[in-house]
């Protein structure tokens, strides 16, 4: 919404963090109908972020924006966690994971020791990935026929009696093919009659 383009794993505790207060509230914390909607919202319940708090903004625009946001503190729990007031814990976790600052937002690992987790804390069974996520496939320029390949691929995964090949993918490749030989040829290769005389569809394949 700032445009950031550091993609971490702070954004994903954001989320979460999101989904947390949405359990404990019931109801959407920033139902903006869009990002502009979305940051003032996010300042009204959450109070506006010091300049200082804006150093990871990269656009100078984005910032002057935030910065032009009347000043603001955040709401009482008792507003913006009906029912929830005794739940210390609970607040504070989900708190430290709406810190606006990325940097000083709750880590993964910190989340996992916090009190409110610690009956679902176990040391021996939260592993690390030792790789780093590739989104790579993200730059893929989806066609519409691309997509019935990847949707008949994802369905193979759970039916793998169905066929290899989707059931539109044989007729495009056919009539890629067709369209290759007439251009080449410069006839409707599907009619046998318009072929040149000295080439028959047996010679073409």
């Amino acid at each position: 919404m700032l445009a950031c383009q550091d993609y971490t794993k702070a954004i994903d505790m954001w989320s979460a963090g999101c989904i947390f207060a949405e359990l404990l509230a019931r109801s959407p914390l920033f139902p903006g109908e869009d990002y502009i909607a979305q940051l003032r919202l996010i300042c009204d319940k959450l109070g506006r972020p010091t300049e200082e708090n804006l150093d990871f903004v990269s656009s100078e625009r984005a910032k002057k924006f935030m910065l032009s946001l009347p000043m603001t503190t955040i709401k009482p729990t008792e507003q913006l966690f009906p029912g929830h007031t005794e739940n210390f814990e609970a607040i504070d976790l989900v708190l430290k994971m709406l810190e606006f600052h990325p940097g000083h937002r709750l880590s993964t690992e910190k989340a996992l020791e916090h009190p409110f987790l610690q009956s679902l804390h176990n040391t021996d069974d939260e592993p690390n990935a030792n790789f780093t996520f590739s989104f790579d496939f993200e730059d893929e320029d989806l066609d519409r026929e691309r997509i019935k390949e990847l949707m008949w691929n994802e369905m193979k995964t759970y039916h793998p009696e169905i066929s290899d090949s989707h059931p539109t993918s044989l007729t495009r490749r056919k009539k890629s093919k067709q369209s290759e030989d007439k251009e080449s040829f410069g006839v409707d290769v599907t009619d046998e009659t318009e072929l040149p005389q000295a080439i028959t569809k047996s010679e073409l394949s």
